[in-house]
């Protein structure tokens, strides 16, 4: 699973963002490296994949905590 793509850039405001995706991605990314993780029988590389999960989960909550602040 290749998840390195070129980043999709956006300019807000007059600053620049690196937009990785939607939520729903990073939400789906979390789960397949979670699913990896439990399956992987190299602690090290078990450790990695759940760190990724723990990353994207994050981001994705960051950026519903931001949609609902734009809403407000």
């Amino acid at each position: 699973m290749n998840l390195f793509g070129p980043a999709t850039t956006y300019r807000r405001a007059g600053i620049c963002e690196a937009d990785m995706s939607d939520e729903s991605k990073l939400r789906k990314w979390a789960a397949e490296a979670a699913r990896q993780a439990k399956a992987e029988k190299d602690s090290n590389e078990a450790r990695r994949l759940v760190s990724f999960a723990q990353y994207w989960t994050r981001l994705a909550d960051l950026e519903e905590w931001k949609q609902d602040n734009r809403a407000a």
